[in-house]
């Protein structure tokens, strides 16, 4: 399954802001997050260890199930609405 492709910086927020990080990567993505807000490109290497934290603990996951779950939502309303409505009694122009 592919996920939406984020930015550097929303992916490194989203892995400091996750909490399952141990100390050293914090400091490790900390750093990274502190070299692109001032306004150094990503290294390859930095960019590469932060998507695969990103998908090794499964943040993207998160974000898919929320959407899945509120289009749902908003499907079996839409079916509600349609199969409420009044049906002809006949084709039309007979």
């Amino acid at each position: 399954m592919s996920f939406p492709k984020l930015t550097d910086k929303e992916t490194l927020q989203a892995l400091l802001a996750a909490g399952k990080l141990n100390p050293e990567e914090i400091i490790d993505i900390r750093q990274s997050y502190d070299a692109l807000v001032a306004g150094q490109e990503l290294e390859p290497h930095r960019r590469m260890k932060a998507n695969t934290l990103y998908d090794k603990y499964r943040l993207g996951q998160e974000r898919v199930q929320a959407s899945r779950k509120r289009s749902q939502s908003k499907t079996g309303e839409l079916l509600a609405t349609f199969d409420a409505m009044p049906r002809p009694k006949r084709p039309p122009g007979k």
